[in-house]
């Protein structure tokens, strides 16, 4: 028997549990009879979650959330996505070759590298790949990829996702193969308070299952709490190594595994506790054991002779005692307490056979003596390299003494210092005398003005070291910037970059880049393009790569781009940037600038770090070393420096900055102090660009004759004194939300582009000062917010300067100040203004006094004025009226428009198939135009019986709409008209036409029926858009709703030049060159179909032949969230956002090919009542109207804040089969029509919505589903869906709802909150009568029922029963009752909760019942709930074993 469910179609929707019996379904394969579902993440929001599940790992789960069930199929994971359009591009023509043909085991190898999750979803790629991932000999599972994007916890959602993932995945995975690798990271939560879904017993399942498989790696990662750690199971002779991360290991587990697991080779401890009083393996050679508890009572002893590599760092209580080693190389240990000397000694002795060895000693609990007897220490014949802690030096210098004569061949010695420690080793050596003849590299790391660097100095030059020792001592031990504190072992680089990867050998990694002599691999390339490559990486990654081969193990030496990022060394497991991070970066950046290959230069320089000036804490990175990294990079004389600091300012030392090649600069969060620019103009003479952001200016003057383009935003300057800024050079200046200070700038004269925001003047004079450095600009945004004081201006128009060049230009609010006085000075003062844009605020005060006495103005190229505002702003209509009497005109005040539309709207068209875009005409020279004199007779005219899309100019209006008429009389097929109106055009035809009828009734599902567009030609016209803001205002393109991006840039690396298209490209064994170029479009839009709109509309850059293919992409996907500001939360209210979402969708459904149909309808949208800017009901409903007239399959309309009141006339399609609604208000009639105007309907999906209607009726509906739902409190709701197989209503908000029979239904799941009496209860039962799975719960009013067993029907197909609290009401009624009528019943669960009112009043008297085929009770209660006794008596004496009646409790279960 195993667990399957019924596809939905709704990846998102419920699919609940159902039994197949393999032996019953002859007719089905034995591997489709076996497959299920696979939970995948999606998000109930706002909903609350009631469910309980079994603390077994092969329990079942109750009211399952609908993302953590997915369809009968594993391949549906993919929302819409047919397993034939995948498999097609996978499969290919016979005479390619593809990833279908790769042998299995280079697929399992490539599929190791995945998640499970990941490799579960390859089945969808082809009928082959559809059960490959039952095989694949790697599992990788971890919680975190069912985490819900909306939250930073691990909630109940994402534990029962990941459970029924593991469950289903044990399930169904082949049996037969082995598991080469189980990686398994997962949540336990031990809080009683809380109920959890995970638990230990079902995790050790999961883990005791793995084993089974005979891995040969294991590797267990536990969050939160502890995962006692059930070793019983480990009994695996191909297990080589153990990683455990937050477990507890008890006494006895070390045995087990020496016994169970001969072959165990490496373990790894972190964070864990250990039981055990021996840690002991004869085969073990690798053992590390970090940040880990041993027992406080016991010495905890450790027997590893087989070890060659001992990592014990950072303990966290107990003592450890090393047994012999023999076969150790390298170890790193820290001892925080011995109980003695002895064991102190001991040891010592067991890291003998060293020849790598970094030794600590912290001694919290007390100090140690030391007996002076060298013969107690062990030699250290093997030991090379040594690196000792603060400890050597307690006792004058007794450690470092000690180890300095056990050592005869050490090389290199290490001392890490630290400041304030108390001494630890109490002892006298008499015999101090050493000779280290082969050590050569002395390093002290220690802080600054440490006072023992020089005891340290001393004691080696005492000691006899010579003069050539040193000389290298000398050069290495000066590294006074070194951090105080013990390095983490993440932070420790040596000599050679790549040991960065931890265990990674070279010799395995080179293999596969050199290959045999006769490929081409990768090594073959020029060191000129791998540079190029490698400049795309950060550092780290670029240092990574040496362990690709021999030739590259040197490359990132000389890479020319610097790029490091602090945020690459932080730790998973915390969100700041503690010490460890801090000294991981520092270190990384030191070994960086001194492994670093000098000769090379560096053309780009990118860091971005932390500086923390707080001085309780004490931090690792200070003004120091960074101006030190900054002053290095300078010297290799960069092209670009890019320099980010997070927390606080920097305080720049702006002397290093002196490089004839830096041509840009990008600085945030940095004080450039007095005297920076001009350094910057003196030893920067190539300078072009200058960023500013966040930053403190404390020069008085910003100057500089070279640079080109300069931005400064959020930047602080001196409050004292004016800040001047003299570029002469700039053609591009940006100058955003200064945050305090007064700007003044002097002459631009190559000034093109400018957007500037004066936030305070002194007075009206340096206003006009800037206003005349501005003056040579062709494009100009300006506003004035003055803060500070209102600004009284001169009535003296010689003042302002003339902006003879201002093409476009946009104004704040400050311009409509003292009657339109600054508006009216620029109108006056821009002879070539074509486009004016006004930004309008509410309430803002008056900043500008003044009275202009002469206001007339000229703006003959003047041709678009917009004005930004919000909605109802009493601004506007002056605004409006300002420019209609300075002889401005409106086009949609033209009578002839008005007539068009008349004329359209009369011959049946609605008003919304009639579209008005105004634009600007040519003028054209005065000509003298031929009246032409036209015959009423049809049959002169042909007939146009192919036209499709026609587009007419002004004459066909004459004569009473002459042309116009005949057209439309001789074109049967026309689906889409223009109308070009020009106005005072002379009448060109004279004529009558009798017969003015005509039909334009062509229509296919796929036509927009009878599209008109007037393009209203005008010499001046006036856009006012209310509520959108200048960026959401789109052009007739859409490829311009890329900023800054031209077409043809884009398009010049797609299409090439004639001679060279697709040449670079092109593989060497074809002609033809760039394949997807090749592609039909019909493939290309399939691909489209899976990007949002907005994606899709911004391919049209790709090049001319992409220009227009998102018009035609059959799906339609539009979210509001994709139009979200990256500086505002997704709760806040954006009014940006919503306009620009609005202007987005009326522009793509009017710009969409109208011939194209539409497959699936999806849009995201936010609707406030009574706020500015959010789509109102007419938009939405306008959108959905426009989708159902291109027949599509499935709409899916989400619908944030208030609800949306559909218009559900506009259902009318005969291929829509699926609808999912959440937010809407479905007026009566809804049902009536859908049920009329859709026949194929099958799943509908209502969430968090509103019914108005009395009846929810369909005869093809298949799958209902309703959640969180209003019903009517007035009247019964009644459900008649006669063909459904599958229903759902969860958690509705109120109303009463009756069922009607349902013959066909095979899963319900039922919550009734109200019926008016037991008739519609027992109603409700007979309409589910035919399930074969039903999950039932009451909590209603009470009812009282009768003793009449003929009242409640026969569950004759009923197999699994899910039953709440209300069952037990008046001694087990409704149990009794369902017992009774339900003969085939196997499984039953009851879900019982404490302190319920009684809902169910009734006496029966035959309470009899046989249940020959119920094998299992599940009871989901919470701890001490007094019924469970009542319900065990109640089935061992109704003929069950105890056995059969599983008792599952859940902690504080409400």
């Amino acid at each position: 028997m195993v667990t399957g469910s019924s596809f939905s179609g709704s990846t998102a929707g419920p699919v609940p549990f159902f039994y197949y019996d393999i032996q019953q379904c002859p007719h089905q394969s034995v591997a489709v009879a076996k497959e299920a579902y696979l939970p995948l993440p999606g998000a109930l929001e706002g909903s609350e979650l009631r469910f309980r599940v079994s603390t077994r790992a092969t329990c079942s789960t109750k009211r399952l959330p609908e993302r953590a069930i997915s369809s009968f199929h594993a391949r549906h994971l993919f929302d819409e996505t047919t397993l034939r359009a995948c498999s097609a591009t996978m499969e290919g023509s016979p005479g390619k070759i593809r990833l279908n043909t790769l042998p299995d085991d280079i697929v399992f190898r490539i599929m190791s590298f995945l998640t499970m999750r990941q490799a579960v979803r390859m089945c969808v790629l082809s009928r082959r790949w559809r059960n490959l991932w039952r095989t694949v000999p790697c599992i990788n599972a971890d919680i975190s990829e069912f985490k819900r994007r909306d939250t930073e916890h691990y909630d109940q959602e994402t534990e029962l996702a990941f459970k029924m993932f593991m469950e289903r995945l044990n399930e169904l995975r082949d049996p037969a193969p082995l598991i080469h690798t189980f990686r398994f990271r997962c949540i336990l939560d031990l809080n009683e308070e809380i109920n959890h879904i995970l638990d230990s017993e079902v995790i050790n399942g999961w883990i005791s299952h793995a084993v089974q498989k005979r891995p040969h790696f294991l590797d267990i990662v536990l969050l939160c709490d502890k995962l006692e750690l059930n070793h019983s199971a480990f009994n695996c002779r191909y297990l080589r190594r153990i990683e455990f991360t937050n477990v507890i290991l008890m006494q006895g587990f070390f045995k087990q595994l020496a016994m169970g697991c001969p072959a165990m080779r490496g373990l790894f401890l972190d964070e864990c506790s250990v039981e055990d009083v021996e840690i002991s393996s004869q085969t073990l050679k690798v053992l590390t054991i970090k940040n880990t508890h041993v027992s406080y009572g016991n010495k905890t002893t450790i027997s590893t002779p087989s070890v060659t590599y001992l990592k014990l760092w950072s303990p966290l209580n107990g003592t450890y005692v090393l047994n012999d080693m023999p076969l150790l190389v390298t170890s790193l240990l820290v001892l925080y307490h011995v109980q003695d000397s002895g064991d102190f000694f001991q040891n010592l002795r067991s890291l003998s056979a060293a020849k790598s060895l970094e030794f600590d000693y912290v001694g919290r609990r007390k100090k140690l003596t030391i007996e002076n007897n060298l013969q107690l220490y062990p030699k250290f014949n093997n030991l090379v390299s040594l690196t000792l802690g603060q400890w050597c030096l307690d006792a004058n210098f007794y450690g470092l003494t000690v180890f300095l004569q056990t050592s005869p061949k050490l090389e290199k010695l290490t001392l890490k210092l630290e400041k304030e420690k108390p001494q630890r080793i109490i002892g006298k050596l008499e015999d101090r005398s050493f000779t280290c003849e082969h050590l050569t590299r002395v390093e002290v790391v220690c802080s600054e003005d440490d006072p023992l660097v020089e005891d340290v100095v001393n004691f080696f030059v005492n000691s006899g070291l010579t003069s050539p020792q040193w000389t290298d001592l000398c050069s290495v031990s000066t590294r006074a910037t070194c951090s105080t504190k013990r390095l983490p072992e993440r932070a420790i680089s040596s000599f050679h970059a790549r040991h960065l990867f931890d265990e990674t050998t070279l010799r395995a990694c080179s293999a596969t880049m050199e290959g045999s002599p006769g490929k081409i691999r990768l090594n073959t390339l020029p060191d000129d393009i791998v540079f190029r490559i490698m400049s795309f990486l950060t550092m780290r990654q670029a240092v990574r790569m040496c362990v690709l081969s021999r030739r590259w193990r040197n490359l990132w030496r000389t890479v020319p781009c610097i790029n490091a990022d602090i945020s690459e060394f932080k730790r998973r497991d915390t969100e700041h940037y503690d010490q460890e991070t801090e000294l991981a970066f520092k270190m990384f950046m030191e070994r960086l600038n001194e492994l670093r290959d000098p000769a090379p230069l560096i053309h780009t320089f990118r860091f971005r770090c932390i500086l923390d000036l707080n001085e309780e804490i004490n931090h690792i990175l200070d003004s120091e070393v960074i101006n030190g990294w900054i002053s290095h990079a300078v010297q290799k004389r960069p092209h670009f420096l890019d320099i980010v600091l997070l927390c606080d300012k920097l305080e720049l030392n702006h002397s290093a900055f002196n490089c004839r090649y830096l041509r840009r600069i990008e600085f945030t969060n940095v004080i450039l102090m007095q005297g920076f620019f001009k350094q910057l103009a003196m030893g920067c003479p190539a300078m072009r660009g200058l960023f500013l952001d966040e930053c403190s200016v404390e020069d008085v003057e910003i100057s500089s004759q070279t640079l080109k383009v300069l931005t400064i935003k959020n930047t602080h300057v001196s409050y004292g004194n004016k800040t001047t800024i003299s570029t002469p050079s700039v053609t591009y200046l940006k100058l955003w939300s200064p945050l305090n200070g007064t700007y003044v700038l002097n002459d631009m004269p190559l000034l093109v582009t400018s957007l500037l925001v004066l936030y305070h003047v002194q007075d009206s004079g340096d206003f006009f000062q800037n206003l005349r450095s501005l003056s040579a600009a062709k494009s100009l945004e300006f506003d004035y917010v003055g803060r500070r004081k209102k600004l009284t201006i001169e009535n003296n128009l010689q003042l302002y300067p003339k902006f003879n060049n201002l093409v476009s230009l946009t104004l704040g609010q400050w311009c409509l100040d003292a009657n339109f006085y600054g508006l009216t000075v620029f109108l006056q003062t821009s002879p070539k203004l074509e486009k004016l844009t006004l930004k309008l605020e509410k309430e803002k005060p008056q900043r500008i006094i003044g009275k202009l006495e002469d206001r007339s103005f000229t703006c003959e190229h003047l041709t678009r004025v917009e004005v930004v505002c919000s909605e109802d702003d009493p601004l506007v209509e002056d605004v409006v009226n300002f420019f209609v009497n300075s002889g401005l005109t409106s086009p949609q005040d033209d009578p002839l428009v008005k007539d068009v539309v008349n004329f359209f709207v009369n011959s049946g068209l609605t008003s919304a198939q009639v579209h008005i875009i105004t634009f600007v005409a040519p003028v054209e020279s005065e000509s003298t135009y031929k009246h032409l004199t036209m015959e009423n007779n049809l049959q002169l005219y042909p007939k146009f019986n192919n036209l499709v899309r026609l587009t007419l100019g002004q004459w066909c209006l004459d004569a009473n709409f002459y042309g116009l008429m005949v057209f439309l009389q001789t074109s049967p097929k026309l689906e889409k008209l223009t109308l070009k109106i020009e106005k005072e055009k002379t009448q060109r035809i004279i004529g009558k036409i009798e017969d003015r009828s005509f039909t334009c009734s062509y229509h296919t599902p796929d036509v927009d029926q009878g599209c008109v567009t007037c393009m209203v030609n005008c010499s001046h016209a006036l856009h006012l858009f209310d509520e959108t803001p200048a960026r959401a205002v789109s052009s007739f393109y859409a490829r311009h709703l890329f900023d800054e991006t031209p077409l043809r840039a884009c398009s010049a690396a797609m299409e090439g030049s004639p001679s060279k298209r697709r040449g670079v490209t092109a593989p060497a064994h074809t002609d033809d060159g760039d394949w997807f170029s090749d592609v039909p479009d019909d493939v290309i839009l399939n691909i489209m179909s899976f990007l949002t709109t907005r994606q899709a509309v911004q391919t049209c850059v790709l090049s001319r032949r992409w220009l227009n293919l998102w018009r035609s992409v059959p799906c339609i996907n539009a979210d509001v969230g994709e139009f979200q500001r990256s500086d505002t939360e997704w709760e806040e209210y954006d009014q940006e956002r919503e306009s620009a979402f609005k202007m987005f969708m009326d522009r793509v459904l009017e710009l969409r090919n109208p011939a194209a149909p539409i497959r699936t309808f999806r849009f995201r949208c936010c609707r406030l009542d009574g706020f500015e800017g959010t789509s109102d009901e007419a938009d939405m409903n306008r959108w959905i109207t426009h989708a159902m007239q291109k027949q599509p399959w499935v709409l899916d309309i989400l619908v944030l804040y208030d609800a949306l009141k559909l218009d559900h006339s506009a259902f009318t399609c005969r291929y829509l089969t699926r609808i999912k609604f959440i937010n809407v208000l479905m007026m009566p009639g809804f049902f009536q029509q859908l049920e009329m105007g859709c026949p194929v309907l099958e799943n509908l999906f209502l969430d968090e919505s509103i019914v108005a209607d009395v009846e929810i009726s369909s005869r093809t509906l298949k799958v209902l589903t309703i959640k969180s739902t209003q019903f009517s409190y007035k009247f019964r709701t009644t459900i008649s869906t006669p063909s459904v197989t599958y229903l759902k209503l969860w958690r509705p908000v109120n109303g009463i709802y009756v069922f009607n029979d349902m013959p066909l239904l095979v899963t319900s799941i039922l919550v009734l909150y109200d019926v008016q009496d037991s008739s519609d209860f027992c109603q409700n039962l007979r309409s589910l009568s035919a399930a074969k799975r039903l999950e039932f719960d009451y909590f209603g009013r009470k009812l009282t029922m009768e003793n009449n067993l003929q009242l409640y029907p026969k569950f004759n197909n009923l197999v699994s029963l899910t039953l709440g609290q209300w069952c037990l009401d008046a001694n087990f009624y409704g149990l009794v009752v369902f017992l009774q009528n339900a003969p085939k019943l196997e499984k039953l669960t009851l879900e019982l909760e404490k302190n319920t009112p009684e809902r169910i009043i009734g006496k029966l008297e035959d309470r009899s019942f046989t249940c020959e085929h119920l094998t299992r009770v599940e009871v989901v209660c919470s701890e001490g709930d007094p019924l469970v006794k009542d319900v065990v008596n109640f089935f061992v004496n109704s003929g069950l074993t105890s056995a059969q009646v599983q008792i599952i409790r859940c902690k504080n279960m409400i």
